[in-house]
């Protein structure tokens, strides 16, 4: 199956937004007091889980994506863009317990290919009227791979430099 032009410009835009939005939430973020106390006790609460988990909340949250194309297809737009401010806000958290550069290790490694997987999700969802069934278990097969690929990164390379960066 080959992907059209229009295809992966789409998906392109949907990914390149996810990293867009962060900027500017971390810019309102930092322009509003943030109470220290609350972002520790969230650090202090956050734990790296364990791949199964991980690949479980991804793969809900990326089947969730494509599902909600059915009710409507701009709710895949909303669920993918609240991914991308809670991301942002826990990234933030990490920033100021762990720093940029740890926080960016701690993150990219992963995120390229979880967010190129919810991209592809994005992408069925918003779409899922008008995709070739041929096209959509391509796209499908193809998104989970990414998820599947991401968890493994997320458990044990980012595992790997949790204890290396201390």
């Amino acid at each position: 199956m080959k992907l059209e032009n229009k295809q992966i410009k789409k998906i392109f835009i949907i990914d390149l937004s996810f990293w867009i939005l962060p900027v500017f939430t971390t810019i309102f973020v930092l322009f509003i007091d943030i109470n220290n106390k609350f972002s520790k006790d969230i650090i202090d609460n956050i734990a790296m889980s364990n791949f199964t988990k991980i690949l479980i909340n991804n793969f809900l949250v990326y089947v969730a994506i494509i599902l909600v194309g059915l009710i409507n297809n701009k709710l895949p737009y909303i669920l993918f863009y609240y991914n991308s401010i809670m991301y942002s806000g826990i990234a933030l958290i990490f920033m100021e317990h762990y720093g940029v550069v740890s926080c960016i290790i701690r993150t990219i490694p992963h995120g390229m290919t979880e967010i190129l997987g919810l991209s592809i999700a994005t992408y069925i969802g918003i779409n899922i009227k008008n995709i070739q069934i041929k096209n959509k278990k391509y796209l499908f097969f193809l998104g989970t791979i990414l998820i599947f690929i991401s968890a493994l990164i997320e458990s044990f390379v980012i595992f790997f430099f949790k204890w290396k960066l201390k």
